[in-house]
């Protein structure tokens, strides 16, 4: 906002002088004019965009709701700028029994709902429920919190209680499980284990609206602009922000309205990522939606071998790529998992002496693949001599995007995408993984996540591309934010620390 002593006369004079000066900045200096220009609509007022809506109520939130949720509803864990799943409410990592089935978690003592109310074990126990009983029609909700015992029951109607929540004191919780799941405590980062004030939900009505989350912001009012105000309560200190308004907008009128200074940062679409990479407010992160080329279904190992080797990775890795070209079976948002990479490298003149003899084969895709690795795959196999036809054993290029991002559940989704009728080998791989918990043996699980993705790499079945890769602008009005693949947070995980203006 223009702050001024003077005259009307003089204040519209200076606002039409300044609207001028922004209006006639060349693009290719965006960036240094938002600098001069991209002033809050108020002092400390933060400008974002979603193209999600928060969800009133998380316990029927999906895992694609996870960023915006995340500004008003918290779990025992979040997710770090990293993707790994660290202790938000909960104090720290959980004890762990000898058979990895029991999990007891400690709530912090300053973790306070935004009405001031404590946050209890008696809170997580009943949001764990109520999230069971809510999230009915909704298996890719429900999932996260499938393998607490009893779940499925209460899911089901059949019980009113879970057998495998125990409140055991007024700050500590233990939780049961069916069978060990290494992945339980990213599932507890999502929406549907958030937890909320059991006190303001049983009066009913807008509850959302009256202090019972407990993450950073505050619900003040929904609709197409969302308005959070900060949670005083919040555990990681006094917020600087008076509110954040959430934009609910498409990312090309997200786009629009950054470049109109109404928004503090934009997730930039895919087609604006080449132009802005060299732009001083240019920040880019991988996403989770990662690219393979599936060749199982050619018989000859060497054509399969020979298609691989005909892929130059490196066409694809330039400042203004959509594309993080990798060559690990994992991607780069799967946390704290050594690279299984890929033995093969790019040899045109070998692969083509095989390819130009072999059979002709079927390009498909899977998912929502960008064209232009569409266009860089058939071009490649094109020059390679392959023949592409509309019959012939199928090569897939799929996308896949998996929240949380846990190791095993991206080896199960690989394992559906390369083996459709089932491997009994790979079955048994990542049956040895599942029976190992992280905590007890984090040498055993790698060993056994290893030797899957090995198996999926062996004879090229399967065929890493790379990662979706996001561009963010960040106005310099916003300090402290930092982009992350499911959306902006602070630069430490506490928003205490980001200001604007």
């Amino acid at each position: 906002m223009l702050q001024t002593h003077q005259g009307p006369s003089n204040t519209v004079f200076r606002a039409r002088r300044v609207m001028r000066r922004c209006a006639l900045l060349p693009l290719v200096v965006l960036g240094f004019g938002l600098e001069a220009c991209g002033h809050s609509a108020a002092p400390r007022v933060l400008r974002l965009a979603s193209s999600r809506p928060i969800s009133k109520d998380p316990a029927t939130a999906l895992p694609g709701n996870l960023w915006p949720n995340s500004l008003v509803y918290r779990g025992l864990f979040q997710f770090d700028a990293n993707m790994a799943p660290v202790p938000d409410l909960a104090v720290a990592i959980p004890s762990i029994s000898a058979s990895g089935r029991e999990m007891t978690f400690t709530v912090r003592a300053d973790a306070r709902f935004s009405n001031g109310d404590p946050v209890t074990a008696a809170d997580v126990s009943f949001s764990l429920r109520r999230a069971l009983v809510r999230s009915r029609g909704s298996n890719q909700g429900w999932q996260a919190l499938s393998s607490i015992e009893g779940a499925a029951t209460v899911h089901r109607g059949a019980r009113k209680t879970v057998r495998g929540l125990h409140v055991l004191g007024r700050r500590s919780i233990r939780i049961r499980l069916r069978h060990p799941d290494p992945g339980f405590l990213a599932d507890l980062a999502l929406p549907i284990a958030a937890v909320i004030d059991r006190r303001v939900v049983a009066r009913g009505g807008h509850w959302w609206r009256r202090g019972a989350a407990a993450g950073p912001f505050a619900i003040d009012r929904l609709g197409p602009t969302t308005v959070l105000t900060p949670n005083r309560y919040y555990y990681g200190g006094r917020i600087k922000l008076r509110e954040v308004s959430l934009q609910l907008a498409s990312s090309g009128r997200a786009y629009r309205l950054f470049r109109e200074h109404r928004l503090d940062a934009v997730q930039l679409p895919a087609a604006m990522v080449a132009r802005y990479a060299s732009s001083p407010l240019f920040s880019p992160t991988d996403a989770m939606t990662t690219m393979y080329l599936v060749t199982q279904a050619v018989r000859d190992r060497r054509v399969r071998v020979a298609l691989d080797e005909s892929l130059d990775r490196s066409r694809l890795a330039h400042p203004g790529s959509i594309l993080d070209p990798t060559a690990s079976v994992l991607p780069p948002t799967v946390p704290e998992v050594p690279p299984v990479v890929d033995p093969r490298v790019y040899r045109p003149a070998a692969a083509r002496k095989i390819l130009a003899r072999g059979p002709a084969i079927r390009l498909s895709v899977e998912g929502t693949v960008p064209r232009v690795v569409v266009a860089w795959l058939r071009t490649s196999l094109h020059r390679a001599g392959a023949k592409l036809t509309g019959t012939g054993p199928r090569v897939s290029v799929v996308a896949l995007n998996i929240v949380p991002p846990v190791p095993q559940r991206w080896l199960q989704q690989l394992g559906r995408a390369v083996f459709p009728s089932g491997s009994a080998r790979f079955n048994h791989l990542l049956s040895q993984t599942s029976r190992i918990l992280p905590s007890k043996d984090p040498n055993g699980e790698l060993t056994a996540d290893t030797r899957s993705q090995q198996y999926l790499l062996s004879g090229a079945r399967l065929v890493p591309i790379g990662a979706i890769r996001l561009g963010f602008l960040i106005s310099g009005q916003a300090q402290g934010l930092a982009p992350t693949p499911i959306g902006l947070q602070p630069v430490n995980e506490n928003w205490s620390s980001v200001t604007v203006g």
